[in-house]
């Protein structure tokens, strides 16, 4: 919906109608907006595609979480985030999808989101622990908030890599509680 705070409209036409599933992350002033949806009559609990959608409504292209090896269907829960550069090259959507089983570890999974592209699928996926996760864009790395664990780790995003201790295997992990 597009929502003039000067005439709010009783029941306003939506920009864009589909199933939301409750992110939305606009990046950049002028969007364009990145939201979590299910298939349409689906439940709204969990999403399994991603859309980008211009501010005026007028373009919808539909990012869709199928696992590049097996083309099974992939569902999320968690944060999107998005990491949109001034002209759109090399710009990130990032996305937690949930492992095959309650059990399995999550995934983050990469995708090109230049604005100027068409989606495909995604160029990368690392795994993550199984808790509920939070994300964050920083210069270079994507903050990744594990809320079981009280830590915040880090994504290299020009490596698509967890970030380790400096000579070690051993991952960052920087303890919080709130």
């Amino acid at each position: 919906y597009a929502i003039n705070p000067d005439a709010v409209q009783e029941r306003p036409e939506p920009l864009a109608a589909f199933n939301a599933v409750g992110h939305l992350v606009i990046p950049r002033a002028g969007g364009p907006a990145w939201a979590t949806a299910a298939a349409p009559n689906a439940s709204n609990t969990r999403y399994d595609r991603i859309l980008r959608i211009t501010l005026d409504g007028e373009a919808t292209a539909t990012y869709s979480l199928n696992n590049p090896a097996t083309a099974a269907q992939m569902f999320g829960e968690d944060e999107i985030a998005v990491d949109q550069t001034a002209n759109g090259a090399n710009s990130r959507l990032y996305v937690v999808v949930n492992g095959t089983t309650a059990n399995d570890e999550k995934s983050i999974v990469v995708f090109n989101a230049n604005p100027a592209t068409q989606p495909a699928p995604p160029i990368a996926a690392v795994d993550v622990e199984n808790t509920r996760i939070s994300l964050g864009v920083i210069p270079g790395f994507l903050a990744i908030a594990f809320e079981d664990s009280y830590r915040v780790g880090l994504l290299d995003t020009g490596r698509n890599q967890i970030v380790t201790l400096p000579n070690s295997q051993a991952l960052f992990r920087h303890p919080v509680q709130i």
